[in-house]
């Protein structure tokens, strides 16, 4: 892990850009944030059409599966060639569908990116938000659950390549504990489900923060 010091020097990435998806749920505000590249720099248009892309992939995918009472606000995107990138906001305001009792906001379960290369820097995940009392038994997912948030994951960001042509990566700006002097991109090729078992984010417990 590399630490971060105020006044280091901005760290580009080439034909790169980060995609904060904001949601609401249970009075606090939580997120997932996505890297997505392209064969030129982003502008200001090319954030929107990303952004209108992920809304209708959101839409068609995980909407369905996510607990009514969680919101998904609006998707924040920001170019990273340099540290003064276009940005763009696309509001969303929609909630999830699916109906029953929503579990603790910390309650989540974790959904692997891999690159096929090894080593952290290379590897990311989001965090399942909204999960309903309707789709676990005891501490684990059910197994069509597990089977459905993979399945809602992988054609998400299908949905939006085939619109878009823009890939989703993991974007590295650290590797070996020493800041890179550019981002690195490593294209995402698979999405796993380590296991069914429920796990915390305390970050998403109500006053903790974002």
């Amino acid at each position: 892990m590399c630490l971060y010091v105020p006044g280091q020097p901005y760290i580009p990435a080439a034909n790169t850009a980060r995609a904060v998806m904001n949601y609401s749920y249970l009075g606090q505000q939580i997120e997932n944030v996505f890297h997505f590249e392209g064969d030129v720099p982003f502008i200001a248009s090319a954030l929107a059409t990303l952004g209108d892309e992920m809304k209708t992939a959101w839409e068609s995918t995980m909407r369905a599966h996510i607990q009514t009472g969680c919101n998904l606000n609006y998707i924040l995107l920001t170019a990273l060639d340099t540290d003064a990138g276009d940005q763009v906001n696309v509001p969303v305001d929609e909630a999830g569908t699916l109906s029953g009792t929503g579990l603790p906001g910390n309650v989540t379960v974790s959904i692997k990116f891999g690159s096929g290369v090894s080593g952290r820097s290379n590897r990311g995940r989001m965090y399942w938000p909204g999960i309903s009392t309707s789709q676990v038994s005891g501490n684990q997912l059910l197994d069509s659950v597990a089977s459905a948030f993979v399945s809602d994951v992988s054609d998400f960001f299908d949905a939006i390549t085939t619109a878009t042509g823009y890939i989703h990566v993991i974007t590295s700006y650290c590797h070996n504990k020493v800041w890179r002097t550019a981002a690195v991109n490593n294209e995402v090729i698979s999405y796993l489900l380590v296991d069914k078992n429920l796990d915390s984010q305390r970050r998403r417990l109500a006053g903790r923060g974002i």
